[in-house]
């Protein structure tokens, strides 16, 4: 055989050397990699200090029976933290589902739901809005849950807004629960007519006492008692409560708010001016009383124009507010503005209808009709849109209604309706008086 065709030995021997070398670095380096990766990984973090040995081995063996395998450690959390509901200590259930990451698959946005309500019942109300602001959030953005827990967490968020008299926060959250289809009759009325449904004093107060004795460094909810106090009549204790707060946050507009409405209420007139002009010029997120409130002044010092201006701003955001209305009514008269001055009393007067109205429909919340008599007000005023949202509710409550198939073909036949019912619109259209 020819010497060209035969294998040097040598150099055979030499491949295999070079072979058996490179597995062998192969070997150290995956070797190395593997014990780096023991060493530096971190092992779980220890449970609370305050779960016992005996709790945590009744939630593994629990956990092990309904899914056959062990648990990690945001899973024994999340069932420590149902076990501690069961027993009635909620404060450690809430450092359980605290630890539950919101990303985890199947536990995640319960957790946030648990804590939520728990933080609820706690009466730590800051804590329990972000809980549910998050979870909500994530249901809006991608919804994962049974449709229940969306909407407990909205009614529960919803409830802690009111108590917190945060009307505005609270118009946000029912626009969109509304737009859902999810809304019940409360929230439905609440909802369109944001200002004439929300002082619930008695129940309000007493929530609002226990959320301020949890947490008394909270501004929101001091302002809030700054207001209960206000129309309770207890001006000086308001008036305590409220400069303490624009003391501590001169920035804070809600709290500027409530003390300019306290000074006024307790005839400060000196110092009600001095605050008014003191006042920034006016911004696009501002609460509606301080728009009311400038308002009012702007009336009491022969300002009509400016007072339109405010009363327009307070009407852009809430149409049903009767105070923004009757300002208008006030302010348009001054100037001679014969066609907004009619315009201004019929909202006058059928918005006090309306306010009436709504105390019946808020007994009578299984009844359809009691919503198309608000809807059959809101005709006389323009208000499409609340006309055609309360006669679709009163179909969502009895399909084969014949009034409120009437009521909502009415509404849904007239042309361009948000043109029509917001007097805003041809305001905007025209130069200020």
């Amino acid at each position: 055989m020819p010497d060209s065709v035969t294998p040097d030995r040598a150099t055979t021997t030499l491949r295999r050397k070079r072979r058996r070398y490179l597995l062998c670095s192969v070997a150290i380096v995956t070797v190395a990699m593997l014990v780096l990766v023991q060493c530096v990984r971190k092992p779980d973090a220890p449970l609370p200090t305050f779960v016992t040995t005996t709790e945590r081995e009744f939630a593994q063996l629990s956990f092990q029976s309904e899914h056959k395998r062990e648990p990690n450690r945001e899973e024994l959390l999340f069932w420590l933290g149902n076990r501690y509901i069961e027993r009635g200590r909620p404060t450690n259930a809430v450092g359980c589902f605290a630890e539950v990451a919101t990303a985890h698959p199947e536990f995640g946005r319960r957790a946030r739901f648990q804590q939520g309500q728990l933080l609820l019942g706690l009466h730590r109300a800051f804590e329990a809005e972000q809980q549910f602001r998050e979870l909500l959030a994530l249901e809006e953005a991608d919804p994962q849950l049974e449709s229940r827990f969306r909407t407990s967490a909205q009614q529960q968020l919803r409830h802690l807004l009111e108590v917190e008299l945060r009307f505005e926060d609270r118009h946000e959250l029912l626009r969109h629960v509304i737009e859902r289809g999810e809304a019940n009759g409360f929230e439905i009325i609440a909802g369109l007519f944001p200002s004439h449904l929300k002082w619930n004093v008695p129940t309000g107060f007493t929530l609002l006492e226990e959320f301020l004795e949890a947490d008394r460094s909270r501004p929101e909810l001091r302002v809030a008692m700054g207001r209960f106090f206000t129309v309770q009549g207890r001006l000086v204790e308001a008036l305590q409560m409220v400069e303490g707060v624009v003391q501590e946050r001169p920035d804070d507009l809600r709290a500027a708010a409530a003390l300019i409405a306290c000074l006024r209420e307790a005839d400060a007139t000196v110092e009600w001016n001095q605050r008014v002009g003191q006042l920034p010029a006016t911004s696009v997120d501002e609460p509606w009383l301080l728009l009311l409130e400038r308002g009012t002044h702007a009336l009491r010092h022969g300002q009509p124009e400016q007072a339109i201006t405010a009363y327009r701003s307070v009407v852009q955001k809430d149409r049903t507010n009767i105070q923004a209305w009757h300002g208008l009514l006030q302010a348009t008269r001054a100037i001679g503005d014969d066609s907004q001055y009619s315009r201004a009393t019929t909202m006058v007067t059928v918005l006090g209808k309306i306010q009436n109205q709504i105390s019946r429909s808020m007994q009578q919340q299984a009844d359809p009709n009691s919503f198309l008599d608000l809807a059959d007000l809101c005709a006389k005023a323009d208000l499409d849109r609340e006309g055609a949202i309360l006669s679709a509710f009163a179909l969502q409550l009895d399909s084969g209604h014949e009034r409120g198939r009437a009521s909502l073909a009415r509404f849904q036949s007239r042309p361009s309706t948000d043109d029509k019912t917001s007097p805003v619109e041809n305001w905007n259209a025209r130069p200020n008086q």
